[in-house]
């Protein structure tokens, strides 16, 4: 695993709740090998009220992460990579208003996908049908689409590919 695990005295959030996600159906069997990109924009009034912001990130090859436009994590897609779980502190790069979680996952063929989950202050953000992504690979993502002002009107709904548990990966994810 490439990236550092940042965790402020806070736990890691749980991914009970959160899906498998990625842009095709059958992930968990078969997705071409390659990047693909995924977003997820949501609201925070005030930032500074935030005891705690913490986003932890599971791929199925590997991944790197953005919040606004910042790398938080990264993972390199080693053998079993996807078992240790990335763990970012956000909050000093939450804005009030409009933010964004921007991943790029891979995937070097076979079963692959993506599971996150934000927690601010209890709030969870799950990866779920409501993440937005480009359909097929990704070699090159349009310019700035990990920044919370870019248009993905045009981008479609994830693809869940089942609940945390499911098959291949069963709950075999460990916190760093």
């Amino acid at each position: 695993v490439a990236a550092q695990n940042v965790i402020t005295g806070t736990p890691a959030p749980i991914l009970t709740g959160a899906n498998w996600v990625w842009n095709v159906a059958g992930a968990n069997t078969s997705t071409p090998a390659g990047p693909i990109v995924l977003r997820r924009t949501f609201e925070v009034a005030d930032p500074a009220a935030l005891a705690t912001a913490v986003l932890r990130v599971n791929a199925d090859d590997g991944h790197t992460t953005y919040v606004n436009g910042t790398q938080v994590s990264a993972s390199t897609g080693a053998n079993n990579a996807w078992q240790t779980s990335q763990i970012s502190d956000i909050r000093s790069l939450l804005v009030p208003g409009t933010n964004v979680i921007a991943i790029a996952p891979f995937n070097n063929g076979g079963a692959g996908s993506l599971i996150a989950v934000a927690e601010l202050d209890g709030t969870r953000i799950v990866t779920d049908e409501t993440w937005k992504t480009l359909p097929g690979i990704t070699a090159t993502p349009p310019a700035g689409w990990n920044t919370p002002g870019f248009d993905d009107s045009a981008w479609v709904p994830a693809t869940v590919t089942g609940a945390y548990g499911i098959a291949p990966w069963n709950q075999n994810v460990q916190t760093p």
